[in-house]
């Protein structure tokens, strides 16, 4: 975790030069860093971005909330045939 940091800090004081007094700094310039960071590519999540990163995961856990909510309302076969993540040809256990 702090290679992490410390790279962090790196790339923000591209933006911001050490010492800056983010008090001072508007709202907008931050948001463009921001942005910009958030749409670097990350070695530790797979060379995706933190954006994408974060959507898939987001994604996987909607998806997981479906599976188990048409499980509870319509039963384990017809759960099984609305999951978009379940093996072909298994059934996963209950």
């Amino acid at each position: 975790e702090r290679g992490v940091n410390e790279n962090t800090n790196g790339l923000l004081q591209r933006y911001f030069p050490k010492g800056t007094g983010f008090s001072t700094v508007s709202r907008r310039p931050i948001q463009w860093v921001q942005n910009r960071m958030n749409g670097r590519p990350r070695k530790v999540i797979g060379f995706r971005t933190p954006d994408e990163a974060l959507n898939e995961l987001l994604r996987e856990e909607l998806e997981r909330a479906v599976f188990f909510s048409n499980l509870l309302k319509h039963g384990r076969e017809a759960a099984l045939l609305l999951d978009p993540l379940a093996p072909v040809g298994r059934a996963a256990p209950c």
